[in-house]
């Protein structure tokens, strides 16, 4: 895609801004600027004040009409187009992704010049959940995120697969397709190594390290005190959500989704059950599960739409929240708006009604968006397949693109050696800021994750080298080293 700089309206100057960029070249020739170009598979390092890419948005538009995109089933994908939208991702998180510290200010690109872009505005969101913008606005946010991918990758074809956890149902959610290493990674406990996610973090402090994408699973086999059971996933039964389809009005069918979508948040834990769910890429085959359920619903009911209840202005998309970009590209202009604003913003309040994203039924039964001059029409592809089963896979040729380093063996620690404890704020002896568990060199040492994984902090962990006896660290002061005989 074309990039180009801009000044960032927040700057820190002690901020060492880093920016994976597959395109060196096109950074070495910005003129006068401070920039170490490495391979694309490394760092970029602006040393100046920081400065953002922006990523030109691509029209998709067909002779000037609103562009299909029609949303395949995660299981149906091939593996061609699965890896399309995999690689789409990755590299829409390697732009703008911040790996220095803030200082307390931010360290977010603005929206929506980054994947870390559209975490922050979820987070910070005012009516992203539980009011009747919840459906228009997640809508909007899939739609955007998409259309930046089709605009990174330079291809119109690629769109958000949706994941139909529903028809999965409790019999089948823990061995779904969904969590091979070759689709979104592992549904276990701690950061998220394998799958489309593999590495992803965000806007890391070298002192207490804003942690990795997590997954906090509460399903499966759980055992305490001697006891042993299993917790199910307990997901909605398809009969409910086929009444809520025909017989709920808007706010009773929104009320019942957003039900429904928390427990299976809470299912997969970590970042998902979180306000910042979009750290974990699987977020958007989850909502856009979510966005056909409203079009069903709309289909359904055709009377009734483009009603959201008491639907509104979705503040968190107007120039007067969000960082104002003063080079913007015409199309990013005609896509997001300019809010009416003296400046180009990147989300403009004349876009963020949210009867627009409850968009305009077409014959075609697409949705076009926005609802006043549509840009794009989104429909979804009858789901053709459930997938092979996680356990019945078989063994992957090729590894996915991950971040981590292979696993290494640990070797005894010397007599006398103490692991190391964490002495610095926020920790408090039982946990890290923001309620994760804190570190565990035992944990290390079953899991053998010593060598060059144990060079640098993952998540809330330290570096194993450093503070584990058994992998070459920990307090050393009092081990008594002989001679050799």
């Amino acid at each position: 895609p074309t990039l180009r700089f801009f000044e960032n309206p927040n700057p820190t100057t002690s901020l060492a801004m880093l920016l994976r960029l597959g395109v060196g070249a096109a950074v070495a020739a910005h003129a006068g600027k401070h920039i170490g170009v490495m391979k694309s598979s490394e760092m970029s390092l602006i040393t100046e004040s920081p400065r953002w890419v922006t990523i030109d948005v691509l029209d998709c538009r067909q002779n000037g009409q609103a562009q299909p995109r029609q949303r395949k089933e995660v299981h149906d994908l091939t593996d061609a187009e699965w890896g399309k939208f995999r690689d789409a991702v990755r590299a829409f998180k390697d732009i703008n992704t911040c790996k220095g510290w803030s200082g307390g200010g931010s360290c977010t690109p603005p929206y929506p010049h980054g994947y870390d872009s559209f975490v922050k505005i979820h987070r910070d969101s005012e009516t992203a959940s539980w009011t009747d913008d919840f459906l228009p606005w997640h809508r909007r946010q899939l739609a955007d995120f998409e259309t930046m991918l089709q605009s990174v990758a330079q291809d119109c074809s690629i769109t958000i697969p949706y994941w139909d956890w529903v028809a999965e149902g409790d019999a089948g959610f823990l061995t779904s397709e969904v969590w091979s290493p070759e689709r979104f990674g592992a549904l276990k406990s701690g950061c998220v190594d394998d799958g489309i996610g593999a590495g992803f973090g965000m806007q890391a402090d070298p002192r207490t390290q804003v942690w990795c994408t997590r997954r906090d699973p509460k399903v499966g086999m759980q055992s305490m005190s001697g006891l042993t059971w299993e917790v199910k996933a307990d997901l909605v039964p398809q009969g409910e959500v086929d009444d809520a389809v025909k017989g709920f009005a808007y706010t009773q069918f929104r009320n019942f989704v957003e039900q429904a979508a928390t427990q299976l948040r809470f299912d997969v834990g970590g970042h998902m059950d979180s306000t910042v769910d979009p750290r974990d890429p699987l977020f958007l085959a989850h909502y856009s599960f979510l966005d056909k359920l409203y079009l069903d619903w709309q289909k359904t009911n055709p009377a009734v739409a483009s009603s959201c209840g008491s639907c509104g202005v979705m503040k968190d998309y107007c120039d007067t929240v969000e960082v104002e970009i003063v080079h913007a590209s015409a199309e990013t202009v005609r896509q997001f708006g300019d809010g009416g604003s003296t400046e180009v913003t990147a989300s403009g309040c004349d876009r963020a009604g949210a009867q627009l994203y409850a968009g305009t039924l077409t014959a075609q039964g697409c949705v076009g968006l926005p609802a006043d001059a549509p840009t794009i029409c989104v429909s979804y592809a009858p789901q053709a397949s459930h997938g092979i089963p996680v356990d019945q896979r078989p063994a992957p040729t090729t590894a996915a693109p991950t971040t981590g380093a292979p696993a290494t063996t640990t070797t005894a620690a010397p007599a006398g050696c103490k692991d190391k404890t964490l002495d610095f704020p926020p920790y408090d002896g039982f946990k890290w800021y923001g309620g994760f568990e804190s570190y565990d060199c035992a944990e290390y040492e079953k899991g053998s994750l010593c060598g060059v994984f144990g060079q640098s902090w993952h998540g809330d962990r330290p570096p194993a080298n450093e503070y584990c006896c058994s992998c070459g660290g920990g307090d050393r002061s009092h081990v008594v080293t002989t001679a050799a005989p």
